[in-house]
């Protein structure tokens, strides 16, 4: 049976999300913390530790990289199956609320 890209693309989506509601609590827990302290008088320094950059944006970052690579794989497999099922580039790109334009993109960069 062959590979369905979208059901692969879902599964990724899942994971990331998984490991999102993970990283959310944690990031919770850590504005908490950071919160705490400025309310206490700590200093933003010191409140955020000494590590190069803060835990905060650390988590934050890995979010929010999560989900743009996701939903950008997420994007390509639906738009690529659709069309290979016949749906128009104009369809699809109405469905999807952009230009024909940014389809022909996106289909584009799916043949490198």
């Amino acid at each position: 049976m062959a590979k369905d890209v979208v059901v692969e693309a879902i599964d990724d989506v899942s994971i990331a999300v998984q490991e999102n509601v993970d990283d959310q609590e944690d990031l919770l827990s850590e504005l908490a913390r950071v919160r705490h302290e400025r309310i206490e008088g700590v200093p933003l320094g010191e409140a955020l530790g000494r590590e190069r950059r803060p835990r905060v944006v650390v988590v934050l970052d890995r979010i929010v990289n999560r989900l743009t690579l996701g939903s950008a794989r997420l994007r390509r497999a639906f738009i690529t199956s659709l069309v290979e099922e016949g749906d128009t580039v104009t369809s699809v790109a109405t469905r999807f609320e952009v230009t024909h334009q940014r389809i022909s993109s996106i289909l584009g960069r799916g043949r490198d």
